[in-house]
């Protein structure tokens, strides 16, 4: 059970106190289409009977436990949903060829990255100058 106050849009003083409720009946009601809904209930379906019910009986709910329904939640659900698509669509695997690069450095003599030491085996790691421009900023 959660220690926070629940929340009800029925009781906002705003002058659009029902966007709340409009707002979790269209999110539950994608989050359904896309097959990824986050609970299991007997709640209609279709987002005007949801919106009118939850309304009617003016629902309550948690910010922790709505959060579940909210538009970053859903949009993540369609991104992950769309690329599930694509990559079932996609015939053939794209092959990526890697390349290492080697970065001069203007050191003759190599140094610990984090202790300034020459000494020891030392591991050489660089992506564009990567080691100078960390170095010029401390």
């Amino acid at each position: 059970m959660l220690d926070e106050p629940l929340q009800c849009p029925a009781q906002s003083k705003r002058a659009d106190w029902g966007a709340g409720y409009e707002t979790l009946a269209q999110n539950f009601v994608r989050f359904d289409e896309l097959g990824c809904s986050r609970l299991k209930t007997n709640l209609p379906v279709d987002k005007l009977r949801l919106e009118q019910l939850v309304k009617e009986n003016e629902a309550k709910w948690h910010k922790a436990c709505k959060d579940a329904f909210n538009n970053t939640k859903l949009q993540r659900a369609e991104r992950q949903k769309y690329n599930e698509v694509a990559a079932s669509n996609q015939t053939s695997p794209v092959k990526r060829r890697r390349v290492s690069l080697s970065a001069a450095t203007t050191n003759s003599q190599a140094k610990c990255f984090f202790c300034d030491e020459t000494s020891g085996e030392l591991h050489k790691a660089s992506t564009f100058s990567l080691d100078e421009r960390v170095l010029s900023v401390l």
